[in-house]
């Protein structure tokens, strides 16, 4: 019979995975924002069609587009930015009736995480790796 006794130092332990979960929410942050950009139609006054992400003629909604880590919570929080744009992404994503008139769905934030998740498993394993 063969004895073991692991020993680990707790607090390394958790400075790391405290670490680790920080660069994983920028990253995960970064690529999210980077794809949902990249959905966003350009060059064109035509609308896109309903269902489809919006097109974005002048760029203000690709560029109002960024990201925050909340490093207490955990979170990282991703969208256009309401002092950039006002409501217009909020619009866009999910509809809405403005002075008698229906704005049809356009998602492109809820799409560019659906894109992102398999990516995210392999960027949350990088992070504990490192």
């Amino acid at each position: 019979m063969i004895d073991a006794v692991v020993k680990f130092n707790l607090a390394k332990l958790m400075a790391a995975t405290k670490k680790a979960r920080r660069a994983y929410l920028f990253r995960a942050g970064g690529l999210v924002r980077r794809i949902a950009k990249n959905m966003i139609g350009r060059r064109t006054r035509k609308p896109s069609k309903p269902g489809e992400p919006p097109a974005s003629p002048t760029g203000q909604l690709r560029n109002s587009i960024l990201f925050a880590v909340e490093e207490q919570r955990g979170d990282v929080i991703i969208g256009p930015a309401k002092s950039l744009i006002a409501e217009i992404g909020n619009t866009h994503e999910f509809g809405k009736r403005i002075r008698g008139r229906d704005y049809p769905e356009r998602p492109f934030m809820g799409p560019a995480l659906e894109a992102a998740e398999p990516q995210l498993s392999k960027i949350w394993e990088d992070s504990i790796t490192k």
